[in-house]
């Protein structure tokens, strides 16, 4: 789509209630939603926008790649990789 002579694309992130989202603590919740995030990053202003790779199906050793995303927003978005001590607690 383009509005006023800027391209613009979009991107869907869809979290379901079920599986490891819905199971996982607050620290795993939002290291999901921030790896997910790069990839909306990716599909919005283009490849190598952020530092996360593509993950799908499609990519050779796809779950190899996915963890390695996962741990680059670990070492990358918290001190020395480890969760807050003390953690905002949401209701």
């Amino acid at each position: 789509m383009v509005s006023g002579g800027i391209a613009q694309n979009g991107a869907d992130i869809i979290i379901t209630t079920n599986g490891s989202f819905a199971t996982g603590n607050i620290f795993s919740q939002t290291v999901m939603i921030l790896h997910e995030l790069g990839h909306a990053m990716n599909d919005i202003f283009g490849a190598g926008t952020s530092g996360i790779l593509n993950d799908d199906s499609s990519v050779p050793n796809n779950t190899q790649v996915s963890m390695q995303n996962t741990s680059l927003i670990v070492n990358e978005c918290f001190f020395n990789g480890a969760p807050p001590t003390n953690p905002i607690l949401l209701p």
